[in-house]
């Protein structure tokens, strides 16, 4: 079944009209991202398909919005979260790394100019807290001695003083 499939394919081919491109005028395509700013791109790492249902009721849950979300499949396991408030938008970034069913879920930064295709997941930012340190060690310089060590620091937790105690 399918070798006869496989075979049926080979045998299809586009006509010159229907290889020609298609130009989108600048306008055209701009209607569908005036909200890109509020928008984010969401990538589930997971070995197997996700229930898509299962995750927008969570997350809508999980993240507590103020004001809607608004969940688009745009691939497999790949979403488009459309926030209404940025303030929310805010939270969940800053709330990083989140996860579903114990998979790691990777956020990039929505740009209609780029198909879903193109957008790359190849990082997830992390939380790290380092335990049993020496009290004279809690502070920003060797935060950012341990952060650097890890992959791309991002910033350390301190007060006023530049200390991390607690």
């Amino acid at each position: 079944m399918e070798e006869e499939l496989s075979k049926q394919w080979e045998k299809l081919s586009l006509t010159e009209k229907e290889k020609e491109g298609l130009a989108l005028q600048q306008a055209t395509s701009r209607t569908s991202v005036k909200t890109e700013h509020l928008c984010l791109l969401v990538m589930i790492v997971a070995e197997k398909t996700i229930n898509r249902e299962a995750f927008k009721s969570t997350m809508s849950k999980v993240w507590k919005c103020e004001s809607w979300i608004q969940f688009s499949e745009v691939g497999s396991n790949k979403f488009i979260i459309e926030f209404h408030s940025k303030k929310d938008l805010e939270r969940v970034i800053n709330g990083r790394p989140w996860s579903f069913d114990r998979w790691l879920m990777c956020f990039q930064a929505f740009s209609g100019s780029k198909s879903i295709n193109e957008v790359q997941f190849t990082t997830e930012e992390f939380w790290i807290q380092a335990y049993n340190l020496p009290f004279d060690c809690m502070n920003q310089e060797v935060g950012y001695q341990i952060g650097s060590r890890l992959g791309k620091f991002i910033k350390v937790h301190v007060d006023d003083r530049g200390i991390g105690w607690g």
